[in-house]
């Protein structure tokens, strides 16, 4: 048989084998009982993991960041390039799959664009799950691999869409709030693994 994460790499491998199996992404115990950091100080704090695989990504953060600038801290995690370090308040190493790091970045919202390609689209939602754990608000890309009932904000690959969202979730704070502790509720409930 073959084993996948998502329906659509079931759909993409299908004709290559009779028995295609979906066994979906979920997260290890150890995100189960993350404790919630958040201190409501100083300005809100975006992050967004920088993927030098995703080229689309860094014109449109670095759009976002000028925009905000000096309304939000900027928090950047992965492949960094140089011209982006200066705009942001901190910059760190990869924290993807390290639940004391994510947590520790003591984020209000985070942005996970996506590209629109197959690949993507088969990708599965474990950045997003482990947003979701940290009680983080998670800003997304409207692609078909990310399960529709996470509470997420789901956005078109535009800056003005993606400018729209950012506001949403900064003019109404609680509400943002609100719409993380559902989505941790679901993660915790829904995607991680038991015994």
């Amino acid at each position: 048989r073959i084993i996948v994460a998502t329906p659509a790499m079931a759909e993409a491998c299908a004709g290559l084998h009779q028995d295609i199996r979906v066994l979906e992404t979920r997260l290890d115990s150890k995100w189960k009982n993350l404790p919630d950091v958040r201190q409501a100080l100083g300005n809100p704090r975006i992050g967004c993991a920088i993927d030098a695989a995703q080229p689309f990504i860094q014109p449109l953060i670095i759009e976002l960041m000028q925009t905000l600038d000096g309304q939000v801290e900027w928090i950047l995690w992965g492949d960094v390039p140089e011209y982006l370090r200066p705009l942001a308040s901190e910059v760190h190493d990869d924290v993807h799959g390290k639940c004391d790091a994510m947590v520790s970045l003591n984020l209000d919202i985070v942005l996970a664009p996506q590209g629109l390609g197959r690949t993507d689209e088969g990708a599965g939602p474990l950045h997003l799950l482990q947003y979701g754990a940290c009680g983080y608000s998670v800003i997304g890309s409207d692609i078909t691999g990310c399960p529709g009932d996470l509470a997420i904000t789901r956005v078109a690959n535009t800056r003005d869409q993606w400018l729209e969202a950012i506001n949403d979730h900064l003019g109404d704070r609680h509400a943002s709030r609100q719409q993380a502790a559902r989505l941790r509720e679901q993660v915790v409930n829904n995607w991680v693994f038991d015994d």
